[in-house]
């Protein structure tokens, strides 16, 4: 019924996936009200970037991006989604280069980073956003519907003409203990002919065989962690995306073909669908 932060400053290392260059987190305890908020530092001083829907950089291509007076961060998802099933409503994230490293594809090294810094009930209550009336996206051949609801539940399909993964589609009411069993391990994923246009575009260029899934072929570069693994990290970043409404969302949700540029057109359509009350999770 609280806010959260976290007891104690924990920092990350690793390599950003579409920059390829080292980064370093360090997350520490913020106050009441403070919400997520970036820091970092260049040659003209300290910039602060909310984790907001409103700061979103226009270009999403494979990834989501934070975007303000001509600095972008790249590639929160991942993060934004470990802290939106782990409660954390105020976290200040200092950042030492310009990409939230990947660490091993997935959102786990980031949940387990929050479990060990510790998880603090704060004084003021949570407000969350509520689904007023249905809500629906339906753009090319990506389609959004959402019914108010007292729970988040997400239902997910994704259609590939590619003879590995095809049509999958799952359904889950969204809880901590649902997404460490079924979400959290779902790393990224990439195809074997697109990795030469990808590099043409400056992407990818941290990518490898250690933090995502290279889909060939006639199989996979690795083992799947779970069933349905490509299908539920689409899930993994839908919930990062969602955390930019600054509040977790009450609602059914059903996405068909998800990406972070579909997304965030959704959030932006849920962001005048909702009201903001002060209710639990």
């Amino acid at each position: 019924m609280y806010q959260h932060t976290i007891k104690q400053e924990k920092v990350l290392r690793g390599i950003g996936l579409h920059t390829g260059k080292e980064s370093r987190l360090t997350l520490k305890p913020a106050k009441e009200d403070t919400g997520i908020l970036f820091i970092l530092q260049d040659k003209e001083g300290f910039f602060s970037i909310p984790a907001l829907i409103d700061y979103v950089e226009e270009d999403t291509t494979r990834s989501t991006n934070l975007h303000k007076n001509g600095i972008t961060i790249r590639t929160v998802e991942h993060l934004l989604s470990a802290l939106y099933v782990s409660v954390i409503d105020n976290l200040i994230i200092e950042i030492e280069g310009k990409e939230v490293p990947i660490m091993d594809g997935s959102s786990l090294p980031f949940w387990e980073a929050i479990k060990e810094a510790g998880v603090v009930k704060q004084s003021k209550e949570r407000s969350e956003a509520t689904l007023v009336r249905p809500v629906w996206l339906m753009e090319e051949s990506n389609i959004f519907i959402a019914i108010p609801d007292n729970k988040l539940t997400l239902g997910c399909l994704i259609d590939y003409n590619h003879p590995v993964i095809g049509t999958q589609w799952e359904q889950m009411v969204i809880t901590e203990e649902s997404y460490l069993k079924e979400i959290a391990m779902a790393r990224t994923f990439g195809f074997r002919e697109e990795l030469e246009e990808l590099w043409q575009k400056g992407l990818a260029y941290g990518g490898s065989l250690d933090n995502a899934i290279l889909v060939e072929p006639y199989g996979y570069s690795t083992a799947l962690r779970v069933e349905k693994e490509l299908l539920k990290h689409k899930i993994l970043d839908l919930l990062g995306d969602l955390y930019l409404l600054g509040y977790r969302l009450r609602a059914f949700l059903f996405a068909i073909k998800p990406s972070h540029k579909s997304n965030i057109k959704f959030v932006k359509k849920l962001r005048e669908n909702v009201k903001i009350e002060k209710r639990g999770f």
